[in-house]
């Protein structure tokens, strides 16, 4: 009976192993890997925590537990890889952070926001836009204009000088002139601001029209590095599934076609 209980629990063993490698490889193709690793990297430190301060315990069931408790963890995690929900922080500065997220293009930019001041002021940021450009794609920015009275309301709102987003929007707006003086591919545009309820209090960082990175703007001394953010990814296009980050995508390239969007000289800025 013994012989016939361990027959089970090792073709069990092999199934979960098959099937766990088979759902990690379904899963890091709809890139939920980022959780998944660190799902099975925390597993695999209890596991052998465990192990050692137990040793009298059967390894081949403690194993097959393990095992089942990682397979039913991927199962609820799911509705993360068919909707393309990679990761979630707190805060930006916890997640894929400035420095981090200009690093990761490669082909294309494409970014909504107030101003765009935390990247442009970054030698990052530069790199970044000298890959688009051997890409052969043109960077794309929706900013705020820098003359909307919004920007010294909520400058005086949150405690700081009334002038500050301002003068951070037109910093970037020179940064980004000199790159387009030194012959890089760039586009400013300014979204319709007129009214507080126009401003865009999403920030959208759309990287080699694959990842997208949702923040919603949470207004304090750190504007930015304090926001929520999301991690999405597009899934692969097979046309059953769509996932988050189209809808954002699809949010920014309406909001950048749009009628009341203005194409900015950034002659002016030089």
């Amino acid at each position: 009976m013994a012989n016939v209980i361990y027959a089970i629990l090792y073709g069990l063993l092999a199934i979960l192993v098959i099937g766990g490698r088979w759902i990690f490889r379904y899963m890091s193709r709809n890139y939920t890997a980022g959780a998944l690793r660190k799902l099975a990297f925390v597993q695999l430190v209890f596991t052998g925590i465990f192990l050692v301060l137990v040793p009298g315990i059967s390894k081949l069931y403690f194993a097959t537990f393990c095992i089942l408790i990682f397979a039913s963890q991927m199962y609820l995690l799911r509705g993360f890889a068919q909707t393309g929900i990679s990761d979630a922080y707190l805060k930006t500065i916890d997640g894929i952070d400035f420095k981090s997220s200009l690093r990761l293009a490669r082909t294309s930019i494409s970014f909504l926001g107030i101003g765009a001041h935390k990247l442009t002021q970054l030698p990052e940021f530069r790199d970044a836009i000298e890959r688009c450009a051997q890409a052969g794609s043109t960077a794309r920015f929706l900013l705020s204009p820098p003359d909307n009275n919004l920007l010294e309301t909520l400058a005086r709102r949150n405690g700081v000088d009334p002038n500050a987003y301002k003068e951070n929007v037109t910093r970037s707006l020179q940064a980004l002139a000199k790159l387009k003086r030194d012959g890089f591919n760039i586009e400013v545009r300014h979204y319709r601001a007129q009214h507080e309820r126009d401003h865009q209090q999403f920030r959208l960082f759309i990287i080699d029209e694959k990842t997208c990175l949702v923040s919603w703007t949470v207004w304090n001394k750190n504007v930015g590095a304090d926001n929520p953010q999301l991690v999405l990814r597009r899934l692969p296009a097979d046309g059953k599934k769509k996932s988050m980050a189209e809808a954002f995508i699809a949010y920014f390239d309406n909001i950048w076609e749009d009628s009341s969007s203005v194409e900015v000289d950034l002659g002016h800025y030089q």
